[in-house]
Formats: C-alpha cells, sequence, structure tokens
C-alpha cells in the first residue's frame, strides 16, 4: 500500500460537533487539517466535520423490521437513563409480509443501534 492510499484514523466525535454538523451546510475541501469556516462556528477542523457526518449517516441508517431484534435479559432495567443499547437477535421473530415492509408509513421499521437525539445525546432502539 502507497502513501496515497494509506487510510487515516478519525478522531471520537463529541456531542458538540453533532450538533453543529447538523445546522451548517458544507463542501468538504478534502485538506483534513482545514478549518471549517461557517455559522454556527463549527468546533474543530474538517477532520472532526467528517467524523461528525459519518457518526449522523451511521445512526440514521442502521435499521431492522420491527421485533428483528430483542434487549438481552440484564439490559431492561433502563432507570439510569441512558438508554439500552445490547441487543440479540430475536430467534422467534417471524418476518412480516412484504406489503408491510413497503408501507410509506415506515411504521414496521426500527433504528436498531444507538441514535443521536437533537442534543446529540445517544440513546438505544426508537
Amino acid at each position: 500500500m502507497n502513501q496515497e492510499q494509506s487510510g487515516q484514523k478519525l478522531p471520537p466525535v463529541t456531542p458538540a460537533q453533532i450538533v453543529c454538523a447538523r445546522q451548517i451546510k458544507k463542501f468538504f475541501s478534502g485538506n483534513l487539517e482545514a478549518a471549517v469556516i461557517s455559522y454556527p462556528p463549527f468546533p474543530g477542523t474538517e477532520i472532526n466535520y467528517l467524523r461528525a457526518q459519518i457518526a449522523r449517516i451511521s445512526a440514521g441508517t442502521h435499521i431492522s423490521p420491527v421485533d428483528y431484534y430483542k434487549f438481552e435479559e440484564d439490559d431492561e432495567d433502563d432507570s439510569d437513563g441512558e438508554g439500552r443499547d445490547s441487543f440479540v437477535e430475536n430467534v422467534e421473530f417471524e418476518p412480516p409480509r412484504v406489503q408491510e415492509l413497503i408501507d410509506p408509513s415506515l411504521s414496521n421499521w426500527v433504528h436498531h443501534c444507538s441514535t443521536f437525539y437533537h442534543k446529540a445525546d445517544v440513546f438505544g432502539l426508537t
């Protein structure tokens, strides 16, 4: 693998970066160290903006049919308010009919991974 093909590990994303990335529309320049000039001001450089956009896309696209996954038994207590994030495939799952899955209301689909809410808090299944 040559220098041009090597990858670079992206930094962790912060809630402030996710909130701001949601509010701005900005083209990427390709320079990961470039400042992101925007309003509201983005808290980081282009590498942070890229990571925030990847987190938003990933959180919004992990979906599955309702009841395809279930929570593990020791995750039943949600008293700490942080949401549940340990799930396993439901072996008793019976797939819905295709007509139900293509319903425009999307009521037969859920996010099966943590998702971001408006304040960039992370919660479990929605």
